[in-house]
């Protein structure tokens, strides 16, 4: 497992809001990576908490590489409930050789857009 796979993976019990976040760097791996985050789940099994999950001003201007689950800002995200992700962008070359491969976001649940571009490429 690469360190940016084992950085980047949430477990949700509580509310997670991530702001502000930027990154430049070229990201590669294997599934579920993403800019700045790879995979980010809620735990259905726990009673506690929403698992909501609100980003804002998220941006990636770093090239992704991976197999599947692969996305500009995130490659896997599974809110429990209604989760938003606003004013967010990404302008990288996003690449996957098998699926779920997005400018924005590789796979996603639960979870609404707005105010969010791509004006990077996708190449699967």
């Amino acid at each position: 497992m690469k360190l940016s796979e084992i950085s980047s993976a949430f477990c949700l019990d509580i509310p997670l809001i991530l702001s502000n976040s930027d990154n430049t760097g070229k990201i590669t791996g294997n599934e579920r990576i993403g800019g700045l985050y790879g995979y980010i789940y809620h735990n259905n099994n726990s009673s506690r908490g929403t698992g909501t999950i609100t980003a804002v001003e998220i941006e990636n201007m770093g090239d992704v590489t991976g197999s599947k689950y692969v996305g500009g800002i995130m490659g896997y995200t599974f809110a429990k409930t209604d989760s938003t992700i606003s004013t967010s962008s990404s302008s990288a070359t996003i690449k996957g050789s098998i699926s779920y491969v997005g400018g924005l976001i590789g796979y996603a649940e639960n979870i609404a857009f707005n105010s969010c571009q791509n004006t990077g490429s996708k190449v699967s």
